[in-house]
């Protein structure tokens, strides 16, 4: 990746082109304002005031992007057709940072690409390709896996509203480089993750707080988080990894005010995703915590995690203790319901859904079934009930094949070799690298959870990973193109940490342990 950031776009050129084009969109609506109404006076309150703001300064726009992008499926969102606000921005700002790199381009008389190789070659390739494939089997999809209204997923469908909505949604996440190496802030973005993640699990709280059931109910009928449009498991997948950078950074704050905020974060993001009532999310969320331990290895955090988390249990509703617990009858030899017939309540029939869905893999070995095979697979066409194989490494085989699959696993390795340079790059400040070593526990969580749930293709459970990414890119170009490292801008906390230094994160750092 190459971000330049010693020149800079003249304002009054880059300020004037986006005015105009939004003072052109603004006559538009305005010429249509007989036909649209109160829908014109809607956009230009929603769109174009926004719009505004994200021209004189782009990054406005992504940390908006940042905040909101895990509400964009929510019911609360407003919509023009089967665009929400939160799509709008996204396409807004990626659409006005690529006018602005080609205008920088053709000043410079060079045009750079602020996407590394690695994400293009070993990544973006290899899910096209699967794509690609998939195309030629949307005709193949058994009726019962149809849409809900029953109509076939269409060639068009399939690529505008899966590949290009997913592939924008992980550039996004990498755009954030930019911002990062041009305005050399990256806390700013380290901050408002975490601040969505806390909105998302604050938002939840609130909404279930004005309806009528019991938080019993909610967890027992995994509809905690439906009104944010997303499912239990996703969204404990995806608050996993701003847990694991609060944690982190809980320990490399050097006020103890900071040490407080953060820790009441972590216990925020704890309970979240226990009230998923996800067991792949608390499986993550153990490794999570272990590998957060083993780096610590101070008796006092193993205590006070210890304490917290017995606490946590002792409270939490007896349906999130009942999720953990379920399906160990069968290691007692007692077996009842839908599940016990294969034997497979303790994995929700995954272990079954697996081993049947294994051979699917043989017969495409090389390069896959294209993105949803499960959909058209033998088990569907057999009127198998389910159209995922809820295990993220064969979903991997199935849809990408071996080659894909080690396409994104070289992928995988190239972010984790990039976080572990990042968490222990001195010039940067600890509780900077904090975050990185974080984020990288996280990864490795998400992996973990894989085994129940997951998928390689770019999608909202990993949300934070992406920003992650995005930042440690954007610190990567900020550290080379600086010409000494104590010109960088970082938060008032910069001070030293021992105790980060020393303990919390030192296998990611390299440091003493």
């Amino acid at each position: 990746m190459n971000v330049r950031s010693s020149a800079k776009l003249p304002k009054p050129l880059l300020t004037g082109g986006l005015l105009l084009l939004l003072a052109a969109m603004a006559m538009l609506v305005g010429a249509g304002g007989g036909l649209v109404g109160w829908f014109g006076q809607l956009f230009l309150l929603t769109v174009l005031v926004p719009g505004l703001l994200i021209a004189l300064n782009y990054r406005f726009g992504l940390l908006a992007l940042v905040l909101l992008m895990p509400f964009a499926g929510a019911q609360f969102v407003p919509r023009f057709g089967p665009l929400s606000i939160v799509n709008l921005l996204m396409l807004g700002v990626l659409s006005l940072m690529a006018v602005r790199l080609a205008l920088k381009g053709m000043l410079q008389g060079t045009v750079v690409l602020p996407l590394p190789r690695q994400f293009l070659l070993l990544y973006l390739l290899p899910i096209t390709i699967a794509y690609l494939i998939g195309s030629g089997h949307l005709n193949e999809i058994p009726p019962h896996l149809l849409d809900d209204d029953g109509a076939r997923t269409s060639l068009r469908s399939y690529w505008v509203s899966s590949y290009f909505k997913n592939v924008l949604f992980a550039l996004c996440g990498i755009s954030v480089a930019v911002a990062v190496a041009e305005y050399r802030n990256p806390m700013t973005f380290v901050y408002t993750a975490l601040a969505s993640a806390l909105l998302y699990v604050l938002a939840t709280a609130l909404m279930f707080a004005l309806t009528p059931q019991t938080l019993e109910a909610a967890v027992n009928s995994r509809q905690m988080y439906s009104a944010t449009g997303r499912h239990a498991n996703s969204v404990g997948a995806m608050l996993l990894a701003a847990l694991a950078a609060t944690l982190y950074m809980r320990d490399a704050a050097s006020a103890w005010w900071g040490r407080m905020a953060l820790a009441g974060l972590a216990l925020s993001l704890v309970a979240g995703v226990l009230l998923t009532g996800s067991r792949g999310a608390m499986l993550g969320l153990l490794v999570v915590v272990a590998i957060y331990l083993w780096q610590s290895r101070k008796l006092r955090t193993f205590l006070g995690v210890a304490l917290i988390g017995t606490t946590v249990l002792m409270v939490a509703p007896s349906a999130v203790t009942d999720r953990l617990t379920m399906g160990l009858e069968e290691l007692t030899g007692k077996k009842d319901g839908e599940l016990a017939r294969t034997g497979e309540q303790l994995t929700s029939g995954r272990l079954y859904l697996a081993k049947t869905l294994l051979p699917e893999v043989l017969k495409h070995p090389l390069f896959g079934n294209g993105t949803g095979s499960t959909r058209w697979s033998d088990y569907a066409k057999s009127g198998g009930p389910i159209s995922h194989p809820h295990n993220l490494y064969i979903l991997s085989l199935l849809d990408l094949g071996l080659i894909g699959s080690i396409c994104v696993v070289a992928f995988v390795v190239y972010v984790i070799r990039l976080l572990r340079a990042m968490a222990r790059e001195v010039a940067l400040p600890p509780i900077l690298r904090a975050y990185f070593a974080g984020t990288l526990t996280g990864l490795i969580g998400f992996l973990a959870l894989g085994v129940s749930q997951g998928t390689p293709f770019p999608n909202i459970d990993q949300w934070f990973l992406w920003i992650g990414f995005g930042i440690a890119l954007g610190c990567q170009a900020m550290v080379k193109n600086s010409a000494q490292s104590d010109t960088l801008k970082t938060p008032a906390d910069r001070a030293t940490a021992p105790e980060y230094r020393s303990r919390a994160g030192a296998f990611w750092s390299g440091g003493s342990r």
